[in-house]
C-alpha cells in the first residue's frame, strides 16, 4: 500500500513539473516573440532599397500606385544593342511592361484601328517615367485620337539614337503614317559636355571603359577577330 501511495504521489510531482516545465516554455515564448519579430522585421526591412523619394511627390498626394511604380522602375534591367546603345529587358509589373522584338514599353490601344500608325520617339518622358501604361503619352494620344500607337521611347536616349533606331524599323518595313521626336534634355547633358562629342550618347564613356578593359584582359587572338591589337590600340 505504502509502494502505491509513493508511485501516486512521484506520478503527481511528474505531472506538475511536466506542467511547470511547458507553462515555462510558453511563457518565453511569448515574452521574446514580440522584440524578435520587431528584430527581424527591423533587419529585413534594412535589406531592401528604400521607397523612391518621388512617390511622395505632391503629385502623387492621391494615387495609390506611386510607390509600386518607382519600385517596379528600379527593378528593370537593360541589354547592350548595336547602334543604339541599349534597350531594356522584357518586363511584367502592375504598372509597367515591357517586351516585343524592340523592347518597348506597353501603349494601351484597346481597340484602336491600326490603318492609322504614330510611333513616337524620345527619352525618358516620352517612355513615361513616373506614370503607369495607360497614362504614357503614346496612350494618352491613342485615347485622344483614336490612332494606333507605338511608344519606342527610352530611357536616355538622345534625338540620335531614336532617328537609328526610326532607320532600323524602316529597315524591318514598318510605314508609320506619323513619326514624333520629344527630345532634348539628354542631347544637352551628352553633348554639351567636354569628354563627349555632338555624336555621344550618356553612356559612351562608361562603354569606353569596359572596351579598354576587354583590351587589357582578352586574349589577342580574340582581339584580333574585332579588329584590335592586344595592346588596345587601334591596329594599322
Amino acid at each position: 500500500m505504502t509502494s502505491w501511495k509513493l508511485i501516486k504521489a512521484m506520478s503527481s510531482w511528474k505531472l506538475i513539473a511536466v506542467n511547470l516545465l511547458i507553462t515555462f516554455v510558453l511563457f518565453n515564448l511569448a515574452y521574446w516573440f514580440v522584440p524578435t519579430w520587431y528584430l527581424l522585421r527591423n533587419v529585413l526591412a534594412s535589406t531592401e532599397a528604400p521607397d523612391d523619394v518621388r512617390a511622395r511627390l505632391p503629385n502623387y498626394a492621391n494615387v495609390t500606385w506611386a510607390t509600386q511604380h518607382y519600385r517596379e522602375l528600379s527593378q528593370l534591367k537593360s541589354d547592350y544593342k548595336s547602334f543604339i546603345g541599349w534597350r531594356h529587358e522584357p518586363f511584367q509589373g502592375k504598372t509597367i511592361n515591357i517586351g516585343g522584338r524592340y523592347a518597348q514599353r506597353q501603349t494601351v490601344n484597346d481597340g484602336r484601328d491600326k490603318s492609322k500608325k504614330v510611333y513616337f520617339f524620345g527619352g525618358s518622358t516620352m517612355w513615361g517615367v513616373g506614370v503607369r501604361d495607360d497614362g504614357t503619352i503614346p496612350s494618352e494620344f491613342a485615347t485622344a485620337t483614336g490612332f494606333w500607337s507605338e511608344n519606342f521611347g527610352e530611357l536616355a536616349y538622345t534625338a540620335h539614337q531614336g532617328l537609328v533606331l526610326l532607320v532600323q524599323l524602316l529597315q524591318d518595313g514598318h510605314r508609320p503614317d506619323v513619326v514624333v521626336f520629344y527630345d532634348g534634355v539628354n542631347d544637352v547633358e551628352a553633348k554639351c559636355r567636354l569628354e563627349l562629342t555632338p555624336n555621344s550618347h550618356l553612356f559612351e564613356a562608361i562603354i569606353d571603359r569596359r572596351l579598354s578593359n576587354l583590351a587589357a584582359t582578352e586574349p589577342p587572338a580574340t582581339l584580333r577577330r574585332f579588329g584590335a591589337s592586344p595592346t588596345g590600340s587601334s591596329p594599322n
